[in-house]
């Protein structure tokens, strides 16, 4: 059974007016977050922990559907669906070199069995860059089924345009954290140089990853901005020990445009980054 870690429900949920609720999932191989909001507030978030599973056996689709007999909410009928898939079987290619006929061969070496998938592409960036990604037919048919018209996105898409309104003209590195995956973004004087998902299992791998981009693109640990973002707070381990490598660390200034009512006032805004 996964288990729960974080658990955030507003006393206004209604089950029965969940037609007119949104639903947005994160999905990860260890993880799963969900987000339900009406046009006016949040209502409920929960964070999974799956624990490792062997994906040759286990799927995205049959963790999805575990977990929607251990939580009956994702069993309501909801007004839409959005499903943000954290995974690494993705690629960037700029605009002016992407050509349609070849968006299957593009993800030939990072999913070696794109041929059975299904290939969604993004444009992101003002239309500057296409993010080209996989979505496993078997986790497609199964929520189409579930919830009929549901939306697919890469997570890091999603991160990538939330960051670049907030990066504008500076220079940001960005860590958004989900369980133990971290996702790393880079502007540079606004402009955007770098995104990837990393995996860790200790807070010395953070470090690792957040210095090996630092040093392949030369920038000054004493002086470039590190923005953090998702599961992350004060005072744990992950945060001080970013703080002994960089000196400017501040959590995203994220605006939530809906209401955070009762509970979720409690809880700062930088965690649905990535989910809203």
């Amino acid at each position: 059974m996964a288990s729960v870690t974080y658990d955030l429900l507003d006393e206004s949920f209604f089950t029965k007016s969940s037609y007119v609720y949104h639903l947005h999932i994160v999905f990860a191989d260890d993880a799963c977050s969900y987000l339900i909001y009406d046009e006016e507030q949040l209502l409920a978030y929960r964070s999974y922990d799956l624990g490792q599973q062997n994906r040759a056996l286990f799927s995205w689709k049959d963790e999805l559907q575990t977990l929607m007999h251990q939580d009956k909410m994702l069993q309501l009928v909801f007004k839409s669906v959005k499903i943000f898939l954290l995974h690494s079987q993705f690629t960037f290619v700029p605009n002016e070199l992407f050509e349609v006929q070849n968006t299957t061969s593009y993800l030939s070496k990072v999913a070696p069995n794109i041929e059975s998938d299904l290939v969604n592409v993004e444009s992101l960036v003002n239309g500057s860059l296409k993010n080209i990604f996989s979505l496993k037919i078997d986790l497609h048919q199964f929520t189409k089924k579930q919830y009929g018209n549901v939306l697919f996105s890469h997570s890091l898409s999603f991160l990538i345009e939330n960051f670049k309104q907030d990066a504008k003209n500076d220079t940001k590195l960005y860590l958004n954290f989900h369980q133990k995956q971290i996702q790393i973004v880079l502007f540079k004087e606004g402009d955007f140089h770098f995104a990837n998902n990393f995996t860790f299992q200790t807070s010395a791998d953070i470090a690792y990853y957040m210095m090996l981009v630092i040093n392949q693109f030369q920038l000054n640990p004493e002086v470039v901005k590190i923005v953090l973002s998702g599961h992350i707070e004060k005072n744990t381990e992950a945060y001080n020990t970013i703080i002994k490598y960089v000196r400017n660390v501040s959590f995203l200034d994220y605006s939530v445009k809906k209401a955070k009512n009762r509970i979720f006032q409690e809880v700062p805004n930088h965690l649905f980054a990535n989910i809203l």
